[in-house]
């Protein structure tokens, strides 16, 4: 879920990441990220000689020239999300290392939070919302008991951890029902943006954790 660390690794090459989103500041819901790669090699000296996407669904990749920074290759990435990013991109590197010609492929780390908005809300608005989206028959549904995964943590502070995910780990408005201090609903808005043709192009991302002391294995997510 971050946005910097090793991506790949193996007993010839470790590749680190450094990734940014959401780059324009007058446009924050622009959906434009750019990623940087650094190969180092566990062995020999490497030379990069073709770098592929394989696949970009829900994405437009500008994969750059290779630039050799401190003897370590670096490989920079332009990209915009243009719609839904059910897969990560894939990517085939080509590459010569002592003497051999190797081949390697890795998903990069665009995930789909990270084109979420948080929405500004309240409970009541909230409650609100769901239920008008809840009747439109266009709108993609989940109603799931999924499983506790703490369930010998009082309830209480396992949504308080769940609100802090939804909130500071994904990036949604996460709110507390009826108080943090009481948490036993969990709810978050968001927006998922991307570039449509000419403007920008959103859909609403509503969430509803809830927690029940008699049945504390599961919660229900929907």
């Amino acid at each position: 879920i971050g946005n910097k660390g090793v991506i790949y690794q193996d007993q010839w090459v470790q590749v680190q990441y450094d990734s940014k989103f959401n780059l324009n500041r007058d446009d924050p819901e622009c959906g434009d990220f750019k990623i940087i790669m650094q190969f180092t090699s566990n062995s020999g000296p490497i030379t990069i000689r073709r770098a592929n996407v394989l696949s970009s669904e829900g994405c437009n990749l500008k994969l750059h020239p290779i630039k050799m920074v401190n003897d370590h290759p670096q490989l920079f990435i332009d990209g915009t999300c243009i719609g839904v990013v059910n897969k990560l991109p894939l990517l085939q590197i080509k590459f010569n290392q002592d003497a051999q010609e190797r081949l390697l492929e890795f998903s990069l780390p665009i995930f789909v939070h990270k084109f979420f908005v948080p929405e500004q809300s309240d409970v009541n608005t909230f409650e609100q919302m769901y239920a008008a989206y809840n009747n439109k028959n266009e709108v993609f549904k989940l109603d799931e008991f999924i499983k506790n995964p703490s369930p010998g943590v009082p309830l209480i502070q396992v949504m308080q951890k769940i609100g802090g995910l939804m909130g500071q780990g994904i990036g949604m408005q996460a709110l507390a029902y009826p108080n943090p201090q009481n948490c036993k609903k969990v709810v978050a808005l968001a927006r998922y943006c991307f570039k449509g043709k000419g403007s920008n192009n959103y859909f609403p991302i509503i969430c509803e954790i809830e927690g029940y002391e008699e049945h504390y294995e599961q919660l229900r997510f929907s």
